[in-house]
């Protein structure tokens, strides 16, 4: 439906892993106002990046004066990625919302642990 209003009804977070990494997931599932049990839900997990100077500033013989460098924690969008299902973040029917849930981390552990 064209236009339909969804409100965030619950976030839920887990613990994976993928090989030897422990990777946080995070759910926020959305429920239609419009719709009787039509959900939506997005899928996030965080990563790290280290961010350094594009021109270092460095003394006459190379050494680099800046002594810290950025390392920033960005939340990822990896809906897409791990759902291959276009209607998840249009709206679909679910009986609950714990059946959301459910559906959603299992596409997560069925991608990160093939």
């Amino acid at each position: 439906m064209e236009n339909e209003l969804f409100r965030l009804l619950s976030t839920y977070e887990f613990l994976g892993h993928n090989n030897d990494v422990q990777l946080s997931f995070r759910i926020e599932v959305f429920e239609s106002l419009d719709i009787p049990k039509n959900y939506r839900a997005r899928v996030w997990t965080s990563n790290f990046y280290n961010l350094y100077p594009t021109f270092l500033n460095t003394d006459k013989t190379g050494n680099d004066l800046h002594h810290m460098h950025s390392s920033d924690q960005l939340n990822i969008d990896i809906t897409c990625i791990v759902a291959d299902d276009p209607e998840i973040l249009i709206g679909k029917v679910f009986e609950n919302e714990l059946s959301v849930v459910n559906y959603m981390r299992s596409l997560i552990l069925k991608y990160y642990n093939p």
